[in-house]
């Protein structure tokens, strides 16, 4: 099969993520099952995410070898939540450095009284 097929970039098409643990099993994946696919070697969402784009007619039997395979991806549009997380571990930043200058506070007027 065909790696180069970007005519998929003009057609309807989904947009996976895929970690690199799972690149390979990914990829022949998909050539066992035949389903052309475009590998986007120019956006790769970190150093450990590959971009997919595979048709969007397609998608059903992605998602069946997905399943079947426990191959874990990222559709595009969950990219966000990455952003949720960090908003998260923001706040428990912010929660734990106030109680440690709550906590060293507490010791200065502790230690003046004494």
């Amino acid at each position: 099969m065909n790696t180069d097929n970007a005519e998929i970039v003009f057609d309807e098409h989904l947009k996976l993520y895929i970690l690199l643990k799972d690149k390979i099993k990914f990829e022949s994946l998909l050539h066992e099952h035949e389903i052309p696919y475009y590998f986007d070697a120019e956006q790769i969402a970190n150093e450990n995410m590959f971009r997919y784009l595979i048709r969007e007619s397609d998608k059903e039997k992605v998602d069946v070898i997905l399943k079947e395979n426990q191959v874990h991806i990222q559709k595009e549009n969950l990219l966000v939540t990455d952003y949720k997380d960090q908003h998260k571990t923001t706040l428990l930043f912010i929660k734990v450095a106030a109680i440690v200058i709550a906590i060293t506070l507490f010791l200065i007027l502790l230690n003046a009284y004494l």
